[in-house]
Order: structure tokens, then sequence, then C-alpha cells
């Protein structure tokens, strides 16, 4: 079990206002129904991009924020998914072995080095700007291992990086970041740009990312070639 507690973050008060607009006019029931019909294609068509929608707020206006962590090595064998999202877990190899973890929201395909992001959730905060806290949190969270089964934290030991702002519109979400950062290897360097990806698309439900550092993308920054969107599974319990 994993349990993400957030350490020294701004939380500022979050206030929602809601805004409905009424008009006195007679429609015409096909013209609804066509409109219904068009909002549920798109709808459709958004969550086949990103499983992920952005998450909701509880009537306390606090959020669980998504967070984005590399996968517990061998989860393909200890908790594979099916087609539908389901996980099939495995018993453990031997006597006192690692039962598959209980916390994704979400599975990525595989990137980089043989690796997946899981998504999970912190525990609930209230905040005007969840994508943004939610990378800072991985940003500045000092352990690189989590849990049991342990997920890892490359974006932790990635020096250097500052959250400025996070912007989403047209379906895609903006990262900027400035700093100089760097990663101790390769595949931490794929590891920490999929978190900051699939954490920026959890939080806002984008179907795409672009990650940027003082205006230049990360990844031509780290030298990382076929920087595409990660495909995410989302996990049936």
């Amino acid at each position: 079990m994993i349990f993400l507690r957030r350490r020294s973050l701004r939380l500022p008060a979050l206030t929602i206002s809601v805004g409905l607009l009424l008009t006195g006019c007679t429609s015409d029931p096909e013209d609804e129904e066509d409109q219904d019909n068009g909002a549920e294609s798109a709808e459709e068509q958004q969550l086949a991009e990103n499983p992920i929608p952005e998450p909701e707020y509880d009537d306390d206006d606090s959020v669980r924020l998504p967070v984005a962590l590399i996968s517990p090595a061998g989860v393909d064998a200890t908790a594979p998914i099916d087609e539908e999202g389901n996980v099939q877990e495995q018993p453990p190899a031997e006597p006192g072995g690692l039962e598959p973890h209980r916390t994704e929201r979400a599975r990525s395909e595989l990137f980089g080095c043989d690796n997946r992001v899981s998504v999970v959730q912190t525990v609930p905060v209230v905040t005007e700007d969840p994508a943004h806290d939610a990378i800072e949190y991985l940003a500045n969270l000092e352990s690189y291992e989590l849990g049991r089964p342990a997920f890892a934290n490359a974006l932790g030991v990635a020096s250097g990086i500052e959250v400025d702002s996070v912007d989403y519109a047209n379906d895609v979400v903006t990262v900027n970041l400035n700093g100089q950062p760097q990663a101790r290897n390769y595949c931490e360097s794929w590891q920490a740009l999929k978190q900051i990806e699939i954490t920026a698309r959890s939080a806002t439900g984008a179907g795409a990312a672009e990650i940027l550092v003082d205006g230049t993308p990360l990844a031509e920054l780290w030298g990382l070639t076929e920087d595409v969107p990660l495909e995410l599974m989302e996990i049936q319990r």
C-alpha cells in the first residue's frame, strides 16, 4: 500500500464559480438530440485519447492529485492488464513474495528502457492548480522509492527542475519549467520526462503534453528522440 503525502507545498484556497446560461427560446427536439449525440461523440473521443479525466473536487474543495510514478519492477508478471484494463493478479512466485499493488489508477505502454508509468493519487489537498502542484510535488519529493512493491520517482532526482506554469488548451497541456535539469543516466531522463507528461495529462484530461525548459523542449535538452504521447490504460477494479 502506498500513501502519498505532501510536504510544505503551496496550497492556496480554492474558489469555484459555476455560471449557467438560460435562454427563453424554444428548440427543436431533433436539434437537441443531434447536439446530445455530438457531445457524446466528443466525450468518447476525448476518453479514447486519454482515459483519465481531470480529477474531481470533493464537497470540501479538496482534490486527490494524480501523480505518475515509474511502475514497480516485474509489474507485467505480478499484475498484468487485459484489454479491458482488468488487473490479472498473480500469486507471489514464492512465500513472502510481493503481492500486486492496488493503488494504480492507470498504467502506460512501455517506453524508454522498457519502463511503464503508473498513475496513483495523493491524499486530498486544496489547490487552485492541480497539474502544477502535482508536478511540483514529485519534483520536491525526497524519496526515490515509495510503497510496496516500490514505485520509483526519477523526477525527484532530476535536479534543477522548477515548475513555472502549466497551461491547457486544445487538448494539449504545456508544462513550462525553468532551471538546468540533469538526470543521472539515459533511462532516468526518459522516466522523468514521462512522469511529467503523464502527471500533467492526468491532472487536466489532455491527450498530449509539451514539456518546455525556458522555451526549449526537455526531450531535446536530454537528447531523447521519438518522443510521442504515451497510451494509457485505465485500471478497472
